[in-house]
C-alpha cells in the first residue's frame, strides 16, 4: 500500500491543475503554487513507475510467478473493481484497461485452460464457459475476463480472501500494475 499512497499523493498534485480551470478567480500565488506542485509531481512520476515495476517484479520472483499468471490472478481477484467505470474514466484516455499484450496473455491463459479439459464428463460446463468467454474476448478486445461473472469455482475460491483483497486494491495504480514496460505506464501516469 506504500506505493499506492505515494502515487495518490502525486496524482492529487496533478489534479490541482484541473481545479484551476474550474476556479472563477485565482490569485497569482495560487497559480504559482499549483504550477510548482505540478512540476514536482511530473518529476516524481518517472522514478515512481520504475520503483513500482521493480517492487512488483521482485515480488513476483519471490512468489515464483510470471507476469502472465499474475495478470490472470489480478483480473480474477479484482474482477468487480476492474468493471467500475470510474477507473476507466480517471485513468485512460484511449485504449482498454489492459494493454494489448496483457489482453493477449489473458486470452492465451483461457485457451490453455480449455485445451487441458477432457472431452465429456464433469468438465463440460466449464468447457462451454471457457469457449464462450474466449469468443466474447475475441469479439471485444477490451473485455475483462469473465466480465459477466466469474465461474462459481473461482468465486468460491476467492471468497475467503475477499476482505483482504478489497483492502489492498489500489485504484491509483491499477492502470500500471499489469504493464510489461514503463512506456504505457508513464503515458497513463502523465495523463
Amino acid at each position: 500500500m506504500v506505493p499506492c499512497e505515494r502515487f495518490e499523493g502525486i496524482w492529487e498534485k496533478m489534479e490541482r491543475v484541473e481545479q484551476l480551470d474550474e476556479a472563477e478567480s485565482l490569485s497569482g500565488r495560487e497559480v504559482a503554487d499549483t504550477t510548482k506542485g505540478l512540476g514536482g509531481a511530473a518529476a516524481e512520476i518517472t522514478p515512481f513507475v520504475g520503483e513500482f515495476f521493480e517492487q512488483r517484479n521482485r515480488s513476483l520472483l519471490e512468489a515464483e510467478m510470471g507476469l502472465g499468471e499474475y495478470s490472470y490472478v489480478f483480473a480474477l481477484a479484482y474482477h468487480e473493481q476492474l468493471l467500475d467505470e470510474t477507473i476507466h474514466q480517471e485513468l485512460f484516455t484511449e485504449g482498454g484497461l489492459f494493454s494489448q499484450e496483457t489482453m493477449a496473455t489473458l486470452r492465451t491463459i483461457l485457451t490453455r485452460q480449455l485445451e487441458r479439459l477432457t472431452v465429456g464428463g464433469a468438465d463440460d460446463d466449464l468447457r462451454r464457459q471457457l469457449e464462450d468467454e474466449i469468443d466474447a474476448m475475441k469479439r471485444d478486445p477490451e473485455r475483462v475476463p469473465w466480465q459477466d461473472g466469474l465461474p462459481a469455482p473461482i468465486e468460491i475460491s476467492l471468497e475467503p480472501h475477499r476482505e483482504q483483497l478489497d483492502r489492498v486494491f489500489c485504484k491509483a495504480t491499477v492502470g500500471i500494475a499489469l504493464d510489461h514496460s514503463s512506456r504505457r505506464a508513464l503515458i497513463i501516469a502523465l495523463y
